[in-house]
């Protein structure tokens, strides 16, 4: 009787158990330490232009002073309406004189945040105008002959005079004071490049030369 060989397990089922235990492993299983991960780089910053950089700081203080003298104006103009509805038209009473001189004292401020040029001139016209209101005409006309040595520019300058003039046949009733600041502000028109408001001053001025003719 021969004996009976030893079966053999075949080389590939061998390979088919081993590659179903990797796929079977459990989860838990640890996993190799990751390798480095890469540096981070720092985003570059970005480029300035300078001469942009310092144009729009320059645009945005500009714009920060001019609303203050706005503010400073529109201030003023509520004292002076809230004065005039308090106390009638003439001569200041004792015990509005502390009131009015707020108002004077604003009108100040907001001229010494830019002494010359439009806003000044305005606010010295607004000023020469709370004189007026409590019967100091000599006071209003300083301030407006200040108003026109402050002027600035071509149509600041006709504006000043052209006030001024207003101012003496208006509130003096003085036309032959006031034909010689018209006459003034006429001149100045002239160099006004602005064909619109040359045309806008030239027939004011013409207008006020015309009355004052006409009351001669």
């Amino acid at each position: 009787m021969t004996a009976r060989r030893p079966r053999t397990v075949p080389v590939v089922l061998v390979v088919l158990v081993a590659v179903v235990g990797l796929v079977l492993a459990p989860a838990g299983r640890a996993e190799p330490p990751p390798g480095p991960k890469p540096r981070e780089g720092t985003a570059p910053a970005p480029r300035v232009d300078p001469e942009r950089a310092a144009r729009e700081a320059a645009e945005k203080a500009a714009h920060r002073r001019h609303s203050e003298r706005v503010e400073a104006r529109d201030r003023a103009d509520r004292m002076r309406a809230e004065f005039e509805k308090t106390y009638k038209a003439g001569k200041v009473p004792p015990a509005a004189a502390a009131d009015f001189e707020k108002v004077v004292a604003a009108y100040r401020a907001a001229i010494d945040l830019q002494p010359s040029g439009e806003h000044a001139t305005s606010c010295r016209q607004r000023l020469a105008g709370a004189y007026i209101y409590t019967g100091d005409f000599a006071a209003g006309t300083r301030v407006l002959e200040e108003a026109v040595n402050a002027a600035a520019g071509a149509k600041d300058r006709a504006e000043a005079c052209y006030s001024l003039g207003l101012h003496h046949l208006q509130a003096l009733h003085k036309p032959a004071d006031a034909l010689p600041w018209l006459r003034r502000a006429a001149r100045i028109v002239e160099t006004i490049d602005d064909p619109q408001e040359r045309t806008k001053w030239e027939t004011a001025i013409a207008e006020a030369v015309g009355r004052c003719e006409g009351k001669r």
